[in-house]
This record gives C-alpha cells, sequence and structure tokens, in this order.
C-alpha cells in the first residue's frame, strides 16, 4: 500500500481549486463549462463559509489574537 502525506493531499486540493478557477475564467471554456467550475466553486465557498471555528478565526476570536 501506498502512504500518501496529509500534506501532498492538500497541496493536490490546492492544484484542483486552481484549475477551478482557470476553468471557471477562461474564455477558450463555452458558457456552460465555465459555469460548471463556477458552480464547484460556489458550493466550496459556501462549505467553508458554513464551518463555524473558520467564521470564528476570519470574524472574532482567533482573529484578535494576531
Amino acid at each position: 500500500m501506498i502512504k500518501t502525506s496529509t500534506n501532498s493531499i492538500f497541496m493536490k486540493q490546492m492544484i484542483d481549486i486552481d484549475n477551478w478557477v482557470i476553468e471557471a475564467t477562461s474564455q477558450y471554456n463555452d458558457g456552460w463549462t465555465r459555469k460548471h467550475y463556477l458552480d464547484m466553486l460556489i458550493k466550496l465557498k459556501d462549505k467553508l463559509n458554513s464551518i463555524e471555528i473558520l467564521n470564528e478565526y476570519n470574524h472574532g476570536k482567533e482573529s484578535d489574537k494576531h
């Protein structure tokens, strides 16, 4: 079995998200393709915004410590 480090999984996910941005904004893609990737980015953003600890970090308790 091949073990994959958490960091390499994270980096792959970040590359995937970067590719979604490229696909969502590329003038070479038709409107349906751009919309598909934009919808994926919006779902990701909504999911991250729904995680309470991230909201506290950005808008409250944790951000006051930095």
